[in-house]
């Protein structure tokens, strides 16, 4: 492997600052400039497409079909995508069928479009200003080597607009000043492991001096002699007399998973486990109010829910606010936090709700908190029974929109179907990591029904 070192940007980038008097000039300004990129072929043949960068998954789709109105093929990009929507989009931006992609600045890392020009609608990245590194990669979007003759950037503040004290205007001209700042890696543990794995699994380390050269003047906390003697005996790693190193089939799975040392051992200790899934119906919600069903399955699906479980639901703002102005007290409006759960299991806090409400709430603590948990309802039986249903509800076809609105229905539980797109994509890849892992050990029957389940959660 050899690293290749440009002292110049192969591809020149020309750098615009435009300021705007409004957002309707703003995008009529997107609109005319767009058209125009798109308009133009580079000496290569390839049409000019644009990659506009903002700062909501709401105003990606306002930019993007106030563009549609002006006949521009543009498509809103962003988490709270399906993974198949978001395919087709890169598939088609690809083929230069789409003009325009409007996303978040927030998946600027991620965004892999062969775009020649990026516009800037806002500057703000969640809830704070762009710094100089992100600004550096995203502009870096503009012009590809093998597509483009050049690179263009525009940034458009909007004259008035501020920030925690901070002008649009001046903000936009620190970043066009700016250079990159330095990048200092610090390791901890867990991460070092799974750095070195990941050196030996790509080949790039092939014996133990050239990892002691390699890591002579990177500061890690773990003794390189005694990593690779652990991953040795994990099985993750082979050292022969000659001290050369060479990744197993299960270490390369677990590299090329991006997991951590102890979620990949979890996986393989629940694979072989016995007891295992015995264990996990006892508290399982779902599963533990039926006598039949596929043991295998179930399994996989449980060690997937076991590395990361759903997080962000809410308790809708009705409930909340009558609970919170009928006791006079305040609480998390997050479903799993220990206010949340102390409230929701008081009988004071539901006599307090209106009939409707309280029929929600009843629901929620039959169906998932009626568990003989010792430091019940403080313990993950509820937020388990959430990730299960999500789960088996997308397993019978239903889309997020549609599990979101079933929460809210029954349970009067707000989960945004964003999130459970991003969930559900994180799921996907821990349902990989199982089918990796398991291929490692030649266990046939949990690839193939891995491979079902992914299958099945991916298409709907």
């Amino acid at each position: 492997m050899k690293l290749v070192e440009y002292p110049n940007r192969p591809v020149p980038l020309e750098r615009h600052l435009v300021y705007m008097r409004n957002e309707s000039q703003k995008r009529y300004l997107m609109s005319n400039l767009v058209k125009r990129e798109y308009n133009t072929k580079s000496k290569k043949g390839y049409r000019g497409q644009t990659i506009i960068f903002t700062n909501s998954r709401r105003k990606t789709h306002q930019i993007a079909n106030y563009l549609q109105n002006k006949k521009i093929n543009a498509k809103a990009y962003h988490a709270g995508l399906s993974y198949y929507k978001k395919e087709k989009i890169e598939k088609d931006f690809d083929k230069g069928k789409i003009s325009v992609v409007v996303t978040t600045a927030a998946l600027a890392a991620g965004v892999d479009f062969p775009a020649s020009q990026v516009i800037f609608d806002s500057l703000i990245m969640g809830n704070k200003w762009i710094s100089p590194n992100e600004f550096s990669q995203m502009l870096g979007r503009a012009g590809r080597p093998s597509y483009h003759d050049r690179g263009v950037v525009y940034i458009l503040p909007e004259v008035g607009n501020s920030f925690e004290g901070v002008s649009e205007e001046s903000m936009a001209l620190d970043l066009l000043e700016s250079s990159s700042e330095d990048v200092y890696i610090e390791y901890d543990e867990e991460s070092a492991y799974e750095q070195i794995l990941a050196d030996i699994s790509s080949k790039s380390i092939r014996n133990m001096q050239q990892l002691s050269d390699f890591y002579k003047n990177i500061d890690i906390p773990v003794s390189l002699k005694i990593t690779i003697d652990e991953l040795e005996d994990l099985g993750m790693v082979d050292v022969n007399p000659n001290s050369e190193l060479k990744v197993t089939d299960y270490g390369r799975a677990v590299s090329m998973s991006f997991l951590s040392i102890p979620d990949a051992e979890f996986i393989k200790s629940s694979l072989e486990s016995r007891s295992y899934l015995k264990n996990y119906v006892k508290q399982s919600p779902f599963y533990k109010k039926r006598d039949k069903f596929n043991r295998l399955k179930v399994k996989i699906l449980a060690i997937a829910m076991d590395i990361e479980m759903f997080e962000n639901a809410y308790l809708s703002s009705v409930i909340h606010n009558q609970i919170a102005n009928a006791l006079k007290i305040k609480f998390s409006t997050r479903l799993f936090a220990e206010s949340t759960l102390d409230i929701i299991s008081s009988g004071e806090a539901i006599e307090k709700l209106d009939k409707k409400y309280q029929d929600a709430i009843i629901a929620l603590q039959t169906d998932f908190l009626k568990c003989k948990c010792e430091d019940r309802p403080f313990c993950r039986c509820l937020q388990l029974g959430i990730s299960e249903l999500i789960i088996n509800e997308r397993l019978k076809g239903k889309d997020p929109i549609d599990i979101s609105n079933k929460l809210f229905r029954k349970y009067q539980i707000q989960v945004y179907p964003g999130d459970i797109f991003s969930w559900l994509d994180n799921y996907i890849k821990n349902l990989d990591a199982i089918k990796r892992i398991a291929a490692s050990f030649n266990n046939k029957k949990v690839e193939k029904e891995t491979h079902k389940l992914i299958k099945a959660i991916e298409n709907g």
